[in-house]
């Protein structure tokens, strides 16, 4: 798989045209309630029209007093929803610094490459360890081996979702000592020291409730994964108080970490000339060294216009130690790409999702992982041996959109070579797309696909091979084992 590759303008926009607008399966699907596939991120869709007219320019990647930058947009964007403020914390205290905790890693420096989005995704892990900062994680290896076929990882960026796609598959993280960052030759034998059980994505900042879930997931598991436009402009940053605010709506290009808050910094201490109206920040951690700004760390305007807007902004919620005995089945190594839906005459936030695995050896099922594509409505996981023989084994609401793991207490016991069968029923409220699914998508992946193992259903009686309506492409469902 690849990212779009450098060539002729005219094939990169045709591409780009049929990603975009065919959001409907081919006619040639069987007879039934109509299968629609959401349309891309706004943002993605205007970077790949970026990217299509201008390949050197659309990642923002200039290189000025050696800082680099990375971030694209996910295609994909975790939906918002009234379970939010459910997940917010009822107080908040007006400020909060987790380096004050003590328990912060050092500051890692990221130059002179565009990887910014697996830096910040480190930084999220690894204050979300017990105890924090017990682990130094490998940002070399998640660029190296995020499995998406680029030309120059170290240049073409990435996204958050391209980060989960190789820490869920079991890829990673693997230590530091392991595989030494900008070492570009393949490691082998490296391990992975934990194992990301629950991971949550919440929507862009502009929806009601978002600050305060952020504000909550840092006090309790840690730091934040976000996205933001940088400009080097010298009408955003103030080198003296290391802050930042920018009012415009050029797209975000670099990946931080949101360590803490501060309600009462004054906005006077904002460049002089550009200054927000109001006081407030967040305490954001860089990938530029601890020599930039302070100590590494810089202070972010609440108003900043582009700050956490473009979504999926990530925190790792629950983690594990890996153990020999536990195996992960899965066809999405490339992760959650699109989402699906049944049409209706208002939309169907209901689906079914099942996938076909065989027992590489004795073993239990003991849990199954999936995305979540929206905030708010409930999941019911079933297992058997067949399609038409599944059991309720296990069932509940998850109020934020992300990727969880839901255990088992009485899986099925498994003999080597046994067919069985997970499947899961998504609900979620006000959003028409609850299938995750791994698709090809044009200049962002190209999976190969592994046909008569993913279906998909609008009820779970009538059940459709995903391949049938869209070649190459498996549902984003995992199941677990133990021996």
């Amino acid at each position: 798989m690849r990212l779009l590759r450098r060539g002729s303008p005219i094939a990169l926009v045709a591409a780009i045209i049929a990603s975009l607008l065919v959001l409907a399966w081919p006619a040639a699907a069987p007879a039934g309630p109509v299968v629609v596939r959401a349309p891309v991120s706004p943002a993605f869709s205007d970077y790949l029209q970026r990217r299509a007219a201008d390949p050197g320019a659309a990642l923002g990647l200039t290189v000025e007093d050696l800082l680099g930058l990375g971030t694209i947009p996910s295609p994909v964007v975790a939906g918002g929803g009234p379970g939010l403020a459910a997940y917010a914390a009822s107080t908040l205290p007006a400020a909060f610094d987790l380096r004050e905790q003590g328990t912060l890693p050092p500051v890692r420096n990221q130059n002179p490459y565009g990887t910014c989005w697996a830096f910040a995704t480190m930084a999220a892990l690894e204050t979300a360890l017990t105890p924090p900062s017990s682990l130094d994680l490998s940002e070399d290896n998640l660029v190296n081996y995020s499995g998406f076929g680029y030309d120059d990882p170290y240049n073409n960026g990435g996204t958050f979702t391209n980060a989960l796609a190789y820490l869920l598959r079991g890829s990673g993280p693997v230590l530091e000592a392991a595989d030494v960052y900008a070492t570009p030759q393949l490691t082998l034998g490296a391990t992975a020291v934990e194992a990301v059980q629950d991971v949550v994505l919440l929507p862009r900042f502009t929806e009601p409730g978002v600050t305060e879930a952020v504000k909550t997931l840092i006090m309790h598991t840690g730091a934040v994964a976000t996205s933001f436009t940088w400009k080097s402009d010298p009408v955003c940053y103030d080198k003296e108080h290391a802050s930042y605010y920018y009012s415009g709506a050029e797209a975000a290009n670099h990946g931080v970490t949101i360590v803490g808050w501060d309600d009462g910094y004054p906005r006077e201490d904002f460049l002089a000339g550009s200054q927000p109206k109001h006081d407030g920040a967040w305490i954001v951690r860089n990938s530029w060294g601890p020599a930039w700004g302070e100590a590494g760390y810089f202070y972010v305007s609440y108003e900043d216009t582009m700050f956490g807007t473009e979504g999926n902004n990530m925190a790792f919620t629950r983690l594990a130690v890996p153990s020999a005995a536990t195996r992960i089945y899965g066809y999405d190594a490339l992760g959650w790409v699109t989402s699906l839906g049944y049409a209706s005459t208002k939309g169907s936030s209901s689906g079914w999702m099942a996938n076909i695995f065989r027992a590489t050896r004795d073993e239990r099922l003991s849990a199954v992982g999936f995305y979540r594509t929206a905030a708010a409505g409930s999941y019911t996981v079933y297992a058997g041996s067949s399609l038409a023989r599944l059991r309720e084994v296990a069932s509940g609401s998850i109020e934020v959109g992300g990727y969880f793991t839901v255990p088992i207490e009485k899986g099925m016991r498994l003999a080597k070579g046994q067919r069985f069968v997970v499947a899961v029923h998504l609900d979620t409220s006000g959003w028409s797309f609850p299938i995750p699914v791994q698709a090809p998508l044009a200049g962002y992946a190209q999976p190969r696909g592994v046909p008569d193992v993913s279906f998909i259903s609008p009820d779970g009686q009538r059940w459709t091979d995903l391949a049938r309506v869209s070649p190459r492409s498996n549902v984003c469902l995992k199941a677990m084992t133990v021996h």
